[in-house]
């Protein structure tokens, strides 16, 4: 019994303690499927497509200055973080089509930032950290990817 019990309570954690998968789990308890097949393309940003391509292009260009990822992994952390506010709003004022557009912009980010990480770990440098995103506000310039 204490077995299951234990392993209830690492789902449970593992679910709750990232954004993306709090706020997928927050929205199934309300009947919305923001991320899954069933959603199909309604909660999906035509912009955020975009944007997202042509940032894995850079990421997949040989020729891509690494000063340029290093602007990409800046905004990529800043739109994270401006994301997940966001997306505490929608969700405190019970806009719950909103929060299902964030969940899905905010998965995008999200694996968009793990392979900016991978990038600069391949290169043998360091992702940037929160405190480097804020301080860079929107004087960051990007060649990589136009991110808004």
């Amino acid at each position: 019994m204490s077995a299951d019990a234990s392993s209830q309570v690492n789902t449970a954690y593992r679910v709750l303690r990232a954004p993306g998968t709090r706020a997928q789990y927050l929205l199934q308890l309300h009947g919305i499927d923001a991320i899954g097949e069933s959603s199909g393309a309604s909660f999906t940003d035509p912009e955020l497509l975009m944007e997202i391509m042509e940032a894995r292009e850079c990421l997949q260009d040989p020729a891509s200055p690494r000063d340029s990822i290093l602007a990409l992994d800046r905004n990529t952390l800043r739109y994270l973080t401006r994301t997940v506010d966001d997306l505490k709003k929608a969700f405190a004022s019970k806009d719950l089509e909103r929060a299902a557009q964030l969940t899905v912009a905010l998965q995008y980010y999200t694996k968009l930032k793990n392979e900016v990480d991978d990038w600069l770990e391949l290169q043998r440098g360091p992702p940037a950290t929160r405190e480097q995103a804020t301080s860079a506000g929107a004087a960051a310039t990007n060649t990589c990817g136009g991110m808004r």
